[in-house]
């Protein structure tokens, strides 16, 4: 005999006998229900399916979970894995839409504080529920944040440090661990990943139509006002658009997201940024390489991306073109040949300094320029000496293998996309970080978080996964 179960309309039939689970809909009768992997159930394998009455056999019997029920230590504390997920949105929402730098009222409220203790609260209760599990990207992320404040106490200036790694990088650390712990369903990493990608388009929109410095393009607001910065931001994001093209079930969702990806080439280009550039043409490398797309879907688009592209450098010729080619001739511009010195100081300062270095934060001020190193390696080689750069190395390292391994696993095409995504976001944010000092940045780690929890989230969701990216747009689950 059979133990059913209901689901949102469906049917989970367990033999007892085989162990064998069914997914059972109306269409049963013609034999078209999927099947789930032969074996036990166990209480890691239904985790974080939400909303869903599971059953699962063991040695002593059958056993029923249901919502509010602990499955297993990683399920304890199920109510506070969903507070923490939300101080993660709302976080994540006030950093990259940033709306107290259009609306004065809001510039008086730190929002991003507010949410920042919210998700850090709710974490502690996952904590003390004993559901966390640090994967070893999250802990190589604690160790070098462990680093940065040993150095504290060595500084140029440790009270600038002090803020630095306690109040600003200790608050993403913070986020990462939370995202790491309370993304455990594709759903989640899926919201994450459109409000991400939304916030930055949303944001390259607004660019397009502001007053032009010097003819580039800036970002809004103040965090990506550099438009080295916002060139950056947007190659992390076009994997994610990539993804969620490929995983949309809908034509309006596949439209939206083509159109985003024409907008972000776009948006590159009309930065001016050289390390944008390199990145932008590394992430579509990765793209290449990792999504393995068709001839007959890839022709078009390049043809399509080389028609944009041709018709703005031939308007904005020969600036961009100047621009572009003092990649290779550095003397021939100022800002490089600038960068180049901020380069050569930062290695001298490494050597000079290289186990505590001159203080997190503290470059600019030895510099010469009051600039950063604009690259994020020998930023953390300078500020916190050569061993925060090879804790960045593992922790990044440790990163691209985990994200690696899970795309490489037996699952569904809709998931192994969302890993292919956050890989190449990841690799192309690994070369963009040579152009920029970026290692106090929310965004790296929180691809680092994706990479985490991914390699947590349980394959058995892909029964009951969604595979619309329009279920986030058009249901409101953003």
């Amino acid at each position: 005999m059979t133990e059913r179960l209901w689901t949102r309309g469906q049917k989970k039939v367990i033999d007892p006998v085989t162990n064998r689970v069914e997914l059972s809909t109306s269409s049963d009768q013609f034999g078209l229900s999927p099947v789930l992997p032969e074996g036990p159930l166990t209480g890691a394998e239904v985790m974080g399916v939400e909303g869903y009455e599971l059953s699962a056999t063991n040695s002593g019997g059958v056993t029923t979970h249901s919502d509010g029920e602990e499955m297993s230590a990683e399920d304890r504390g199920g109510a506070s894995l969903t507070f923490t997920y939300v101080g993660v949105f709302l976080f994540c929402a006030t950093y990259f839409f940033r709306p107290q730098d259009y609306i004065l009222a809001l510039a008086f409220i730190p929002l991003a504080k507010i949410t920042g203790i919210l998700a850090a609260l709710s974490l502690l209760l996952v904590v003390l529920s004993g559901a966390l599990r640090l994967r070893i990207e999250i802990k190589w992320l604690l160790a070098l944040l462990g680093w940065l404040i040993l150095c504290i106490p060595f500084s140029y200036w440790r009270g600038g440090s002090f803020q630095i790694v306690i109040l600003g990088f200790g608050k993403t650390v913070v986020i990462a661990v939370a995202a790491s712990a309370a993304v455990n369903s594709w759903s989640r990493l899926r919201r994450l990943m459109i409000l991400q990608a939304i916030a930055m388009l949303a944001m390259g929109a607004l660019a397009f139509g502001m007053e032009r410095h010097s003819g580039r393009m800036y970002g809004i607001g103040n965090m990506f006002s550099d438009p080295n910065d916002f060139a950056l931001q947007l190659c992390i994001i076009l994997p994610f658009c990539v993804a969620l093209l490929r995983t949309s079930a809908s034509w309006i969702g596949k439209l939206w997201w083509l159109t985003a990806i024409f907008t972000i080439l776009l948006a590159v280009v009309a930065t001016y940024s050289r390390g944008g550039l390199i990145a932008l043409i590394a992430t579509l490398f990765f793209i290449w390489r990792r999504f393995k797309p068709t001839l007959i879907v890839v022709l078009p688009f390049l043809f399509l991306a080389l028609l944009m592209g041709g018709v703005f450098i031939v308007r904005k010729a020969p600036s961009y073109l100047d621009r572009m080619a003092t990649v290779t001739n550095i003397e021939a511009d100022a800002s490089a040949s600038q960068r180049k010195e901020l380069l050569i100081e930062s290695l001298k300062q490494t050597i000079r300094h290289p186990i505590f270095g001159v203080g997190p934060g503290q470059f600019p001020q030895l510099s010469g320029f009051w600039l950063g190193t604009h690259n994020t390696y020998t930023q953390l080689s300078a500020e916190s000496g050569i061993p925060a750069l090879l804790l960045f190395c593992l922790l990044m390292r440790s990163a691209l293998r985990t994200i690696r391994k899970r795309e490489q696993d037996d699952a569904p095409n809709e998931q192994r996309d969302l890993c292919l995504g956050v890989h190449c976001a990841l690799a192309g944010y690994l070369v963009g970080a040579v152009f920029l000092h970026t290692a106090y940045w929310l965004a790296p780690y929180l691809l680092v978080a994706y990479c985490a929890a991914a390699s947590q989230i349980p394959r058995i969701q892909s029964a009951v996964a969604s595979n619309s990216i329009g279920d986030g747009l058009e249901a409101g689950n953003l």
